[in-house]
């Protein structure tokens, strides 16, 4: 019976080489857990669209099909994003600071759209969450103009974790 445990042990560490303990893992598992305190049309699968960052949707879409939300996931071009048909946009940290996310942050897109920035000093000037890690830990905080323009309920309860981890 040992063995069999340990056999399916050391299987199971290699059916899992995305999934490790790493502040990038938190960036992904507390954008789901936020969600997950959204309200969505009833018959809607929102998308949840990555800017120019395949490595980052891949990841998003092995943890939505891990967790079982209901997301769609694409990965778009920054000039695409504002044509597209997203509910979520997800800016990581690996597109630069640009005119033209300036452009999307401050655009009509905020409208039905909750908006997601990971470390970005400026984060707050359209994002609806801010993503940052401190020391070991990923916290965020909530931009309450854009969350109200975005007209996407979150459970309150959220805005207190935001409020507790500031």
């Amino acid at each position: 019976m040992k063995k069999i445990y340990f056999c399916l042990f050391v299987f199971s560490l290699f059916l899992i080489p995305i999934v490790h303990a790493t502040p990038l893992h938190n960036y992904y598992t507390l954008t789901l857990s936020i969600l997950s305190y959204s309200k969505w049309a009833s018959n809607q699968t929102p998308t949840l669209c990555v800017v120019e960052d395949n490595h980052t949707a891949t990841l998003f879409s092995h943890y939505i099909k891990h967790y079982g939300y209901n997301y769609r996931v694409n990965n778009v071009i920054v000039n695409d994003v504002l044509k597209s048909n997203c509910q979520i946009v997800y800016f990581s940290s690996a597109i630069a600071v640009n005119q033209q996310r300036t452009l999307i942050l401050n655009s009509s897109l905020t409208t039905n759209t909750l908006i997601f920035t990971e470390n970005d000093s400026n984060c707050e000037l359209g994002s609806s969450f801010c993503l940052y890690k401190k020391t070991e830990k990923v916290t965020f905080s909530i931009n309450l103009d854009a969350l109200t323009r975005s007209r996407i309920h979150i459970d309150p309860r959220v805005l207190l974790l935001a409020r507790n981890s500031e």
